[in-house]
């Protein structure tokens, strides 16, 4: 079978080594094509694994024959999420790593491969530079390697030389079934790796793919998007306010009364120490309440008005910069008010919905009833992330989410002023209920359903290339664990759901104030506070990766939930920073 070499395109996304992703004393450069350690281990891997029933070539250039090495490592090996400063990291058997000074091949404690006797000698001492030919075979679970300056017949013969033909080489054995990902230690050294984005030296064997690579379309990634632009249905701005009136651009068209207006529901909130203000269009413009806070809304129509597309921040807000977060819900005229799938109905508890399942998510409102009970959120999807709202009483903000480290249906935390873990059991907030694709559950307590209350209720489920709800463990590093979604973030809400000590907030970060990885300001929904420089995390193309021992964040192996809103990672409209709006 012929391969044909394609370069590097905007539908191929080549593997690069991860600048992100190895060990202490390892550093990447050249666009993720070199790497170099001047001491210690240094380990590096490759952006992606390659997967089972794969068969990919390289090619890596050494230049130093001083314990550098090419090889591969397991995909379940703990080192992938969690570099350390050796070897240590790394379990007998995790790594099958080829010697360019001795032609030893070693495991991942540095000893040789085949319980720690030397088994095959894979090349001449010193013979530097040297361009290995790499060939990973998942279908048959083995790799060879082979010298490049030979060609064709390069490949090792197992006993010290490169004089092979390929079907006449000797391979070493994999773990069967795994994922494994390409890895290289450049220890006082240099390592040159070519995935493929450039033309090689020479020539893969036949039935091996010509590179390591991933169509933007590939099935890791391929999902039927129903949102190409974000903007359409979330949008987040800076507005330099003047203090006294300030219009800012909304999207869509909101409360003008015409049959096309959105409901919209508005946070917003000052950059520096200041609340926030929760509007909705449901309730009305001339009244908030606050994340931050226990109490009930508060009633003022100079915070914000709306015409239009046009909205405006009023006198009550301060002359400074302020965050505006939109999310689009259903249209106006097309409110469900009738709606009687739960107990909880329109009519009898003046249940309103207004739902974009597009989105998927919905604002309604109720009367509390006191007892058990159902009412229909509108969304065709079970909701993961929910807040619920009195907003006659200060009773506070309770919030489900789908993946707390307990049994959902019971167990809640609070997203106001006193942001506890999602580990508390009452099953008078949920009736001990999950949602179900038709309804939300709820039970006694006055924060979800007290009788002839006034109550609030946002529901959020995850949609595909657009939004992601779900969780993630810490590792206590600075090096810190990878969330891996199917989208580039935008906005991202995080918190320890096990986390009950003070600063274990309901962080939010957005790319408005995310001007690069490391230089990141961070905003919490439970507190007053002006925004901190906590760069908590490196925003990547397809998730994110904790960068920080903040315990708050990232303690060891306590659950990390999130809810993200971003851009499809494949698709026609790529990820864009929002501009600042000033009216």
């Amino acid at each position: 079978m012929a391969v044909t070499q394609v370069n590097d395109s905007p539908s191929k996304n080549f593997a690069v080594l991860s600048p992100l992703n190895h060990q202490t004393n390892g550093s990447v450069a050249k666009a993720g094509t070199k790497t170099n350690a001047s001491s210690d281990q240094g380990l590096t891997f490759a952006s992606f694994p390659v997967t089972t029933g794969q068969k990919v070539y390289i090619e890596a250039t050494c230049t130093s024959a001083t314990t550098t090495m090419t090889g591969c490592v397991k995909s379940t090996s703990t080192v992938i999420n969690d570099p350390t400063s050796d070897f240590d990291g790394l379990a007998l058997g995790d790594a099958r790593l080829l010697h360019v000074g001795n032609g030893h091949v070693y495991n991942a404690d540095q000893s040789t491969y085949g319980d720690g006797a030397y088994t095959q000698d894979y090349g001449p001492d010193d013979a530097v530079p040297v361009t290995h030919m790499i060939a990973l075979d998942l279908v048959n679970d083995k790799i060879y390697w082979g010298d490049a300056a030979v060609g064709s017949s390069g490949w090792s013969n197992g006993s010290g030389s490169f004089n092979q033909a390929f079907g006449s080489a000797t391979g070493i054995d994999l773990d069967a079934n795994l994922d494994w990902f390409f890895c290289f230690r450049p220890f006082s050294g240099t390592i040159e790796v070519n995935f493929g984005a450039t033309a090689f030296t020479a020539s893969p064997p036949d039935g091996y793919s010509s590179g390591y690579s991933v169509a933007l379309e590939n099935a890791n990634r391929e999902t039927a998007l129903t949102i190409e632009n974000p903007d359409d249905h979330f949008k987040e701005l800076i507005v330099d306010h003047d203090g006294s009136s300030t219009n800012f651009t909304i999207p869509w068209s909101t409360y003008d009364g015409s049959s096309g207006t959105y409901d919209t529901l508005f946070e917003i909130k000052r950059l520096a120490d200041e609340k926030w203000f929760v509007i909705d269009t449901i309730r009305g413009l001339g009244q908030y309440f606050s994340w931050n806070a226990t109490t009930a809304k508060t009633d003022d129509t100079n915070v914000l008005s709306v015409s239009g597309t046009t909205g405006t921040l009023g006198s009550t807000l301060a002359d400074d910069d302020y965050l505006v977060r939109m999310h689009r819900l259903g249209i106006q005229a097309s409110r469900d008010t009738s709606n009687s799938e739960g107990s909880i109905t329109g009519g009898s508890h003046n249940l309103i919905i207004s739902a974009n399942a597009t989105a998927g998510w919905s604002l309604c409102t109720y009367t509390g009833t006191g007892s058990n009970g159902t009412f229909g959120h509108g969304l065709s999807v079970a909701p993961e992330f929910i807040r619920f709202f009195n907003t006659a009483n200060a009773d506070g903000i309770t919030v489900y989410h789908a993946s707390n480290p307990n049994t959902p249906k019971d167990h809640y935390g609070n997203f106001d002023s006193a942001p506890t873990t999602l580990t508390n059991d009452d099953n008078t907030k949920f009736n001990d209920t999950a949602p179900t694709p038709d309804v939300n559950s709820v039970g006694t307590a006055n924060s979800t359903n007290k009788a002839s209350d006034a109550m609030w209720c946002f529901s959020m489920h995850s949609v595909a290339g657009f939004s992601e709800i779900g969780n993630f463990k810490g590792n206590g590093i600075t090096n810190g664990s990878i969330a891996d979604l199917s989208l580039t973030p935008k906005s991202v809400i995080l918190k320890n759901a096990n986390g009950s000590a003070t600063g274990d907030d309901w962080f939010l970060i957005t790319d408005t104030r995310f001007l690069f990885n490391g230089d990141a300001s961070t905003l919490s929904f439970n507190l007053t506070a002006t925004e901190q420089a906590t760069n908590l995390f490196d925003m990547l193309s397809n998730g994110i990766k904790l960068r920080t021992t903040n315990a708050a964040v990232n303690q060891d192996n306590d659950t990390m939930v999130y809810q993200i809103i971003g851009s499809p990672f494949s698709g026609s409209t790529p990820a864009t920073a929002n501009p600042v709006d000033t009216g």
